[in-house]
């Protein structure tokens, strides 16, 4: 676990703010045999020895990458757990009672365990009952057809768009779009990350600050998230034409799902 922080200082680059910090793992929790989870109280991360559904999960690479992930996209990327309101203690909840934050931070955490291993199966060869994997990111998946209202399955989704743009921008370039958009937007609903990381890209040196005239990667951005997964049937859909206030003159668009000349 602790060697994948040390990946993430190299990764999202200094200053990291736990770097060279020991974060708690507990293994063997009694509480949680057969899962695994963060807890944001105690800054830790859980492991359950297995028991029905599972086997050990503190020795899935995978689970622990996910797991540890959760502790750096809540501290770093800004980007917490809500799981809805009068939920106590925080970590336990439904996980169908879940907001687009939640989903955003499963995706993060699987897209992200998997750019490590380079392998987009979640918990592979870890389940009692034969299954390959617990979930798969290299999937079409569609935002439009394939959601699932539970917060894990949510995120796959999310998982898959980012594992597409991977493909096409590579992991370093990828990982630098997803960090700067959190950083700089802290986008917490699926309607908001897209026109996000659109405005960060156009920040680039490559950019010119001028999302109007299009981004860098714009067609990678949108080809991995809109036409590949289908995010537009959804709230996001309103995401490539939601832009500051600041744009003036521009109009709010004709509605097709790309940005043209005079709107934002």
């Amino acid at each position: 676990a602790n060697i994948y922080h040390n990946r993430a200082v190299e990764l999202f680059g200094e200053p990291f703010p736990y770097a060279g910090q020991i974060i708690g793992v507990v293994e063997d929790d009694s509480w949680a045999i057969d899962n695994a989870y963060y807890n944001p109280v105690l800054k830790e991360v859980h492991f359950g020895r297995g028991k029905n559904s599972f086997y050990n999960l503190g020795r899935s690479a995978s689970v622990i990458k996910h797991e540890w992930q959760h502790f750096i996209t809540e501290e770093l990327f800004g980007l917490g757990f809500q799981r809805g309101e009068g939920v106590a203690p925080e970590w336990e909840f439904d996980p169908e009672q879940y907001s687009d934050s939640d989903a955003m931070q499963e995706g993060l955490s699987d897209y992200f365990a998997g750019d490590d291993q380079n392998d987009p199966w979640m918990a592979p060869r870890l389940l009692k009952d034969g299954r390959a994997y617990l979930r798969n990111i290299d999937k079409d998946l569609s935002a439009a057809n394939d959601w699932i209202e539970e917060m894990h399955y949510a995120g796959e989704v999310f998982g898959a768009a980012l594992w597409d743009l991977r493909a096409l921008l590579g992991s370093q370039e990828t990982a630098d779009l997803v960090f700067g958009t959190f950083d700089n937007y802290h986008p917490t609903a699926f309607q908001d990350f897209l026109g996000s990381m659109l405005r960060f890209d156009d920040r680039l040196p490559t950019g010119d600050n001028n999302i109007l005239n299009g981004t860098p990667h714009f067609r990678e951005i949108y080809t991995a998230f809109s036409l590949e997964h289908e995010f537009t049937g959804l709230s996001v859909q309103r995401a490539l034409l939601s832009f500051d206030d600041d744009d003036e003159g521009a109009s709010r668009g004709n509605g097709n799902g790309m940005i043209e000349p005079g709107e934002r």
